[in-house]
C-alpha cells in the first residue's frame, strides 16, 4: 500500500492559527512521516515529540525547539545530545538531567490539569518543582505546559492550569505557557499552542492495488473461519495490504473505492484484504482506502477506534510518499 501525504494542506492547516504553533510530530508525524518537516519548518515555532528517540531523529531536520512530552529519565543523555526540551513532571526527572548536563539545560514544568497522565496535580507540587529547579546548577525552567483531556471540561481545566501558572511564576518569573489538545485553539491566553491531529486534516490518501480477482459460487467462503459466505454468485477482489499494514480485521464492512464505486471489505488477512465487487475490476486496478478526513472518520467508526488510530496504523509495508503538487 501507499500513503500519499499532501504537505501543502498540512502547511495551510498550521497557518490557520493566529498564534505560534508547536507542531506535534510524534509517532512518525501521526503516520505522515517526518519528511513533512521540510514543508512546514518556516511556519512553526517549535515541534513536539513523545520520546527522546523521536527527538533525536527530528533534530536531523530542524533547528527549532523540540519539546519532549513523555521524557524517560533513562534517556536523559539524549535530551542533552540533541538539545531537546523535556516537559518534566517531578524532581527525579530534573535531577537526572542536572546530573548529566555540563551546561544549563532548559526544561518546562508539566501540569496535570485533568488528563490524569503526566504532570503535577497539586499546586504545591508545581511550586516544589519550581523551587527545586532553582537549586540545580544545570536546569533552567523556562516554560510550563499542560494537556487538556476534553472539550466538555476545557474551561475548568483552563482555570486550574492558570492557578498553576501563577504559582510557578511566583518562583521563576515569567514562563512560556503552552497547552495541547484538539480544544487548545479556544484557550487564547497562552504563548504557544501544541497542534497535532487538527494539522493533519485531509492531508492523507492511502491507496493499494488489486492483486487477484476470483469468482465465488453461492455458498463458497472467503477468509479465516469462513468469515464471508457468498449468498449468490459474486466476484471478489484480493487487495494488497492486510492487518500487518494497517487494515484492521475490525475494518470489515468499511467500503473502499474501486473504479468510482464503494465496495465493502469482507475479510482481512496478514498481507491482503478481500472486497466484494459490484463493479468491473481487474488485476492492477487502484483501490483507494483513505482519501481525506471523511474516510478516516468512517474507517474509525467501522473499526470501533478513534481517528488517531487510523492515522498511525498504516505501517508494515505501507510506503509513505509526498504529493508532488504540494
Amino acid at each position: 500500500m501507499e500513503c500519499i501525504v499532501n504537505g501543502k494542506i498540512i502547511r495551510n492547516n498550521l497557518n490557520a492559527y493566529s498564534r505560534p504553533v508547536a507542531f506535534m510530530v510524534k509517532a512518525n508525524a501521526y503516520g505522515h512521516g517526518l519528511k513533512i518537516v521540510d514543508y512546514v519548518d518556516d511556519v512553526v515555532a517549535a515541534y513536539g515529540v513523545a520520546t527522546e528517540e523521536e527527538g533525536v531523529l527530528l533534530r536531523r531536520s530542524t533547528s527549532k525547539p523540540i519539546l519532549v512530552t513523555a521524557p524517560n529519565v533513562k534517556n536523559a543523555r539524549l535530551i542533552l545530545d540533541a538539545a531537546l526540551t523535556p516537559m518534566v513532571s517531578d524532581k527525579e526527572e530534573m535531577a537526572r538531567v542536572n546530573d548529566l548536563a555540563n551546561k544549563p539545560t532548559v526544561v518546562h514544568l508539566k501540569v496535570d490539569s485533568g488528563m490524569g497522565r503526566f504532570g503535577a496535580k497539586r499546586i504545591s507540587e508545581t511550586v516544589d518543582n519550581a523551587i527545586f529547579a532553582k537549586s540545580l546548577k544545570n536546569v533552567r525552567v523556562k516554560g510550563i505546559a499542560t494537556h487538556f483531556s476534553s472539550y466538555d471540561a476545557l474551561f475548568k481545566q483552563v482555570e486550574r492550569f492558570s492557578r498553576h501558572i501563577a504559582a510557578a511564576e511566583s518562583v521563576t518569573g515569567k514562563l512560556l505557557t503552552h497547552a495541547g489538545s484538539s480544544s487548545t485553539a479556544i484557550a487564547t491566553d497562552y504563548d504557544l499552542i501544541r497542534i497535532g491531529y487538527a494539522a493533519y486534516s485531509n492531508a492523507m490518501k492511502v491507496t493499494s492495488t488489486i492483486a487477484y480477482v476470483k469468482k465465488l459460487k453461492k455458498g463458497e467462503s472467503v477468509g479465516y473461519g469462513e468469515r464471508y459466505v457468498a449468498e449468490k454468485p459474486v466476484s471478489v477482489a484480493v487487495v494488497y495490504g492486510g492487518y500487518a499494514d494497517g487494515i484492521r480485521t475490525r475494518s470489515i464492512g468499511y467500503k473502499v473505492l474501486i473504479n468510482g464505486k464503494r465496495q465493502p471489505i469482507i475479510a482481512v488477512c496478514m498481507d491482503v484484504f478481500m472486497v466484494e465487487l459490484s463493479t468491473k475490476a481487474k488485476i492492477g486496478d487502484e483501490v483507494t482506502v483513505i482519501n481525506g478526513e471523511k474516510d478516516v472518520l468512517e474507517m474509525a467508526k467501522t473499526a470501533g477506534v478513534i481517528p488517531y488510530e487510523v492515522y498511525v496504523g498504516f505501517v508494515g509495508r505501507t510506503k509513505i510518499t509526498y504529493d508532488k503538487r504540494s
